[in-house]
C-alpha cells in the first residue's frame, strides 16, 4: 500500500463517543473513569485507557499509530 493511503487509513483507537469521522483534538488535562477499578486498571497499565495528557491522550495515541503505520515500525 502505499504511504499516503496508509496514513489515510490508519484507524482511529476506539468510536469517538460523540459520533467524529476523523480523530478529534482532546483538550482536556484529565480523564473521567468509570469506576475505581477502572482507573487504577489505567494508572497501572492494565488497559490502553488515558490517565493525563502529560503522559498519553488518544489525539497523541493516534498521531503515534499514524507515524508507525508510515515507518513501517
Amino acid at each position: 500500500m502505499d504511504k499516503q493511503t496508509n496514513t489515510v487509513h490508519t484507524q482511529q483507537m476506539s468510536p469517538d463517543a460523540y459520533g467524529a469521522l476523523n480523530m478529534p483534538v482532546y483538550h482536556s488535562a484529565a480523564f473521567g473513569f468509570p469506576s475505581a477499578k477502572a482507573m487504577a486498571d489505567a494508572f497501572v497499565g492494565r488497559t490502553d485507557a488515558p490517565t493525563y495528557s502529560r503522559v498519553t491522550n488518544p489525539t497523541v495515541t493516534y498521531f503515534e499509530n499514524r507515524v508507525r503505520q508510515l515507518s513501517g515500525a
